[in-house]
């Protein structure tokens, strides 16, 4: 029975990626209307790269608008993409489940924005974001400049994102003052835990208000230290720090 339901899923898969494998092939438009019409219920939206970006962008602004600050709500959504790429750009509220069809992240390709924000708090405080995901698609924040944000807490992963960008995990108002211009600045709200990652560059790996110096460590593989060897390379680093302090008030 396994085997069957393996096969026929295999089937669709095949079936509804087959646009995907021949480009010159020409597609009619196909209307939004059609998103939510599938067996899955009108709360899940399969949106296809002949879809109007600004129907497909209307459809998500409008979840967002209702799952913003839905914290306790019962409504739950879908947001799936099939291969291609799309010039569209949205944020991401609770219960709201973001993902690519294609085999990898990079078969759908989101050129514009998705980003989690948490201006619905006081502060932009995101230690009240959380219930959402996204995963198996690639972004070009092409219209936030460069900047992919997903200000959450807890419960809400990200699996495999290709981030053409820079990654933001936090919020911020007229009271932060982050530094930017970072491949990754890691300031997140509250905690998280990253594997099997390939990351340029940690940037602010630590945040400001807990140590005051950051450590000079970057991971070009992804490979994140025990937090035993983290806490012996940071006290090198002070000490390093504290004898050149000596050296040049020498």
């Amino acid at each position: 029975m396994i085997r069957k339901v393996a096969s026929t899923m295999s089937v669709i898969a095949t079936v509804v990626s087959v646009g995907a494998l021949h480009p010159g092939v020409s597609h009619a438009a196909t209307p939004i209307s059609q998103a939510n019409t599938t067996i899955f219920g009108p709360r899940v939206y399969v949106f296809d790269p002949t879809m109007a970006a600004a129907d497909i962008n209307n459809v998500a602004n409008s979840v967002f608008a209702t799952q913003e600050s839905n914290q306790f709500g019962t409504d739950r959504f879908a947001l799936l993409f099939k291969p291609g790429s799309y010039g569209v750009t949205f944020n991401v509220g609770f219960y709201t489940h973001v993902a690519g069809l294609g085999q990898s992240p990079d078969d759908v390709n989101i050129n514009g924005g998705v980003n989690v924000n948490s201006q619905w708090m006081p502060n932009a405080n995101a230690t009240c974001n959380f219930w959402r995901a996204l995963e198996n698609f690639a972004v070009t924040p092409s219209s936030t400049n460069g900047v992919t944000r997903i200000a959450v807490s807890q419960a809400a992963p990200l699996r495999r994102l290709h981030v053409k960008g820079e990654l933001h995990l936090f919020d911020f108002d007229s009271n932060w003052k982050p530094t930017l211009g970072v491949p990754l600045t890691v300031r997140c709200e509250r905690c998280g835990r990253e594997r099997r990652d390939t990351i340029n560059d940690w940037g602010d790996l630590i945040a400001r208000h807990y140590w005051p110096t950051k450590p000079a460590l970057s991971y070009q593989k992804g490979m994140r230290p025990t937090r035993s060897e983290f806490r012996r390379m940071l006290l090198a680093q002070r000490l390093a720090e504290a004898r050149e302090a000596r050296k040049n008030s020498a």
